[in-house]
C-alpha cells in the first residue's frame, strides 16, 4: 500500500508556526494547539512562547527555531524548564526543521529540553511572502490557571498537593500547609474569576472551609500564601476555631480590599 507523505514549505518562522497550528499533528498525533506568542512570567524572567499545548498529561510550551539557534536561548529554555511552576508536568518542546549534526549536539546537551526536528516541513525564502494574518489567543482555562502560577513564588509549590476539575465548571489547586492550613485556588471557568479558599485539613482528605474569598489578583497571591503559611494554627478542639484564625480571616479580609496590588 502507498502512503502519500506530506511535505510542506513555508516562508519564515512566523509561517512555519501558522503551519503547525493548523496541522499540530506534524509535531504529536495526541496534542491539542491552545494558541501562540504566549507570554509567562517564569521567576522574574519574562518569556514569549511561540506556540502553546495540552493533552490530558502535559503543558507543553514549544520554541520554533528555522536557522539560528543562540545558546542563550537554550540557557534560558534550560533554565525555565528547570523551575516552572505548574499543577501538571510541563515539556519543553525547541521544534525546527531538519538541523546539521552540529546543530544537533548542541541541543542534546540541554537534558530539559525535548528537540522535535520535522523532516517534511523545508524553509523556502523564495515562496511569495504570505499575507498578514490575526494570531490566535489562548483559551483554554488550564492554561489560564497555569500563566496564572507563574506569578506564585517557587516555594510555595512545596505545598501543592493535586487539582480536579469539577463538572467543567471549577478548575482547583489544593495546597496544605504545615500547621493544616490550607488554600484551595479555585478557578471559575465560565465567569473567568480567582477566588480562594481558607482551610483547615482535618484528615488527609477531609477538609473544613473557614472562609471564601472572591476575585483576587494574581498581585497578592504571594502575599495571601505568606499571611496563612505564617500563621501559628492554634485551634480550640477538632472543627473550632481560634482567636488566632480569626486574626488570619481579619488580615485577608484587609488583603482583600487592598487597592496597592
Amino acid at each position: 500500500m502507498y502512503y502519500w507523505e506530506e511535505k510542506y514549505e513555508f516562508y519564515w518562522e512566523r509561517d512555519m508556526q501558522s503551519l503547525l497550528l493548523q496541522r499540530p499533528y506534524l509535531i504529536n498525533a495526541d496534542f491539542k494547539m491552545c494558541g501562540e506568542e504566549f507570554d509567562l512570567n517564569h521567576n522574574g524572567m519574562h518569556k514569549r512562547w511561540d506556540l502553546v499545548a495540552i493533552d490530558e498529561t502535559f503543558i507543553y510550551l514549544i520554541e520554533l527555531k528555522v536557522k539560528k539557534i543562540k545558546q542563550e536561548d537554550l540557557d534560558e529554555m534550560e533554565l525555565i524548564a528547570d523551575k516552572i511552576k505548574s499543577y501538571k508536568p510541563v515539556k519543553v518542546l525547541l521544534v525546527t526543521p531538519t538541523i546539521s549534526t552540529r546543530m544537533k549536539k548542541i541541543v542534546s546537551k540541554y537534558k530539559k529540553i525535548e528537540h522535535i526536528e520535522i523532516e517534511n516541513i523545508t524553509h523556502n525564502p523564495n515562496i511569495p511572502k504570505p499575507k498578514k494574518r490575526d494570531e490566535i489567543h489562548v483559551e483554554h482555562p488550564e492554561l489560564l490557571m497555569f500563566q496564572l502560577l507563574q506569578f506564585l513564588d517557587y516555594d510555595y509549590f512545596n505545598y501543592y498537593r493535586g487539582y480536579e476539575i469539577i463538572e467543567n465548571y471549577y478548575l482547583c489547586l489544593k495546597f496544605k500547609f504545615n500547621n493544616n492550613l490550607g488554600i484551595i485556588l479555585r478557578y471559575d471557568i465560565k465567569d473567568d474569576l480567582l477566588e480562594y479558599e481558607l482551610v483547615k485539613y482535618i484528615t488527609k482528605d477531609y477538609i473544613q472551609t473557614h472562609k471564601m474569598f472572591s476575585f483576587i489578583k494574581h498581585r497578592k497571591l504571594n502575599i495571601i500564601f505568606n499571611k496563612v503559611l505564617s500563621c501559628k494554627n492554634h485551634l480550640t478542639g477538632r472543627f473550632g476555631r481560634s482567636d488566632i484564625i480569626n486574626t488570619l480571616i481579619e488580615d485577608l479580609i484587609v488583603i482583600e480590599k487592598m487597592r496597592k496590588y
